[in-house]
């Protein structure tokens, strides 16, 4: 009961982005590993493009959206993926008018082991999925492909950034 009021103490818009948030991050989870990254890329870039149902006034702030992503992640059942959160968080950004970039990188872990880590970046910034501490990763990039750039719009972020979002609500 605790969780239901402070979602409908939330505006309108935040409460929009976090059920939005969680819709994303489950049909990530469902979609199987053999659609194929690309056309994941694809749907997702359709649905950045897509405008609003509702148009609201306010444009709801990069944090909070960072904020709705990593939320829905935890309250989800089953464990969420830095690239699910990153892909989700990134389609809501472009949804919202921000631009931010999607980061996939790679580290070496322990021994032989390479750890990977997806993550958004904002005006420079890492809006969310902070890499942990003592990794250093390389991010991935295709020759003469931007993949930050495939969910662009039209305005840059306004917050900068600030690591993970704190849930304030």
């Amino acid at each position: 009961m605790r969780r239901l009021s402070r979602f409908l103490a939330l505006p309108s818009g935040e409460r929009a982005i976090l059920v939005h948030a969680a819709l994303l991050l489950a049909a990530l989870r469902a979609v199987p590993a053999w659609f194929g990254f690309g056309r994941i890329r694809a749907v997702l870039a359709f649905l950045a493009s897509r405008r609003r149902v509702f148009r609201r006034r306010v444009r709801v702030p990069e944090e909070r959206i960072a904020w709705a992503v990593s939320a829905a992640g935890r309250r989800l059942p089953g464990t969420t993926s830095c690239l699910a959160e990153a892909l989700a968080a990134q389609v809501l950004l472009a949804r919202e008018g921000h631009r931010a970039r999607l980061e996939i990188g790679v580290a070496r872990g322990e021994g032989e082991s390479l750890a990977a880590h997806a993550w958004v970046e904002c005006g420079g910034q890492i809006l969310l999925g902070t890499p942990e501490p003592g990794f250093r990763y390389t991010t991935l990039r295709p020759p003469g492909k931007d993949p930050g750039a495939a969910f662009a719009s039209r305005t840059p972020c306004t917050g900068g950034g600030r690591g993970e979002a704190s849930e304030a609500s």
